[in-house]
């Protein structure tokens, strides 16, 4: 009677220690590549890097490296800043607030923002001699199609001179729009709206003025009420805009060598970068973002994923959604300048979350996401 309860125990419990082991070996395989990708030394180190992944089989939750660049070991519950993933956030608001018919996507976004007097919509997109800043829609800002040039990288040179001597500056939308008329960024829009693919987080700072303008309260309040806290989400806010939440525990943010963490404000990401998160928290956006949770009626999501050719950028972009192609596979997500990823795969519900803390690193990051999506196959 005993051996056969041994036997029997043995053919139950083989499968789950296999299975087990098999697991041991892909998460040992994938800290080890991690691992490999750490560099500490260089023009570009990468200090950190922490991981996310989940399917209905697998969970990989580690982080490798040393969060300061120096002494502090990493941990995988970290915050870092998320910058343009952001925008997903900003962009599922516009939509939640079109559902509840307090505004139509197809409206021009200048009957929104017309009680800003520093907007100045006949001056913002000037093309070919011709004023198109009433032409521009709710839809075309968030699919980066309204041809407005981006405050940063349409004169990057003369952002970054500025930048190194207003280090601490505290920006507001106001600041925003001075500095892009300032200097003169309104003049190099790129096409009439619908006309093309731009990427420009002025279109995004619009939109935080339109959640604004609607909604009668500030834009982290919009996003912490209708996302944050319906997704439990802890360790996730606007930084600089409102008190600080979570452990305060930092993977800290380079720009090459330089640890930005520690020596600049970086409020000037705002509505198109400015949150700090987790990639636990974001994972768990995601996934609720791409099971229609965050939206009442089904089509809009359908909508947010549509998909637009965005020219010489390396994946195609939908409303606040970029799509990547990982290993021949299409993704949904977003990635941000201080060197963060967020991606899902609806049909395999596949959701990996990356954050390198490296805004030049040295390597290409989409690589690094299908290489590790290899290893988990």
């Amino acid at each position: 009677m005993r051996k056969n309860i041994f036997v029997g125990l043995f053919f139950l419990l083989t499968p789950i220690l296999y299975s087990q082991t098999i697991s041991d070996s892909v998460t040992a395989k994938i800290t080890n590549y991690l691992a490999s990708r750490i560099q500490h030394e260089g023009p570009r180190p990468v200090h950190n890097l922490l991981v996310y992944y989940e399917d209905p089989e697998y969970t990989y939750y580690h982080a490798v490296g040393l969060a300061d660049g120096a002494s502090v070991p990493v941990e995988k519950d970290f915050q870092f800043k998320i910058a343009s993933v952001t925008k997903t956030f900003t962009a599922t608001v516009i939509l939640q607030m079109a559902e509840e018919g307090l505004l139509e996507l197809d409206d021009p976004m200048y009957q929104y923002v017309s009680d800003y007097d520093f907007i100045h919509i006949d001056r913002i997109h000037p093309f070919n001699g011709r004023s198109y800043g009433r032409k521009v829609t709710i839809k075309q800002l968030l699919q980066h199609r309204s041809g407005i040039a981006d405050m940063f990288f349409d004169k990057y040179e003369e952002f970054m001179n500025y930048f190194e001597n207003h280090r601490q500056k505290q920006w507001a939308p106001e600041a925003l729009f001075e500095y892009f008329y300032a200097h003169e960024i309104n003049k190099l829009a790129h096409f009439p709206p619908g006309e093309g693919f731009h990427y420009s987080d002025v279109n995004y700072f619009l939109l935080g003025l339109i959640i604004e303008q609607v909604s009668g309260a500030p834009l982290p309040a919009q996003i912490r009420k209708r996302i944050l806290e319906p997704l439990h989400m802890q360790d996730t806010y606007f930084e600089y805009y409102e008190p600080i939440r979570g452990h305060q525990n930092m993977a800290h943010a380079f720009m090459g060598p330089e640890d930005i963490t520690l020596t600049a404000n970086t409020s000037f990401d705002w509505s198109g970068g400015g949150l700090v998160s987790t990639v636990k928290d974001l994972s768990v956006f995601l996934q609720r973002l791409m099971e229609g949770n965050l939206f009442q009626d089904p089509a809009t999501l359908v909508a947010m994923k549509q998909m637009h050719d965005a020219g010489n950028y390396p994946f195609d972009y939908g409303m606040g959604l970029i799509g990547f192609q990982f290993n021949g596979e299409l993704y949904y997500g977003h990635s941000g300048f201080w060197g963060v990823v967020m991606a899902h795969h609806p049909g395999e519900n596949r959701t990996i979350c990356l954050a390198f803390n490296q805004a030049s690193p040295p390597f290409n990051y989409m690589q690094v996401v299908s290489e590790i999506l290899s290893i988990i196959r």
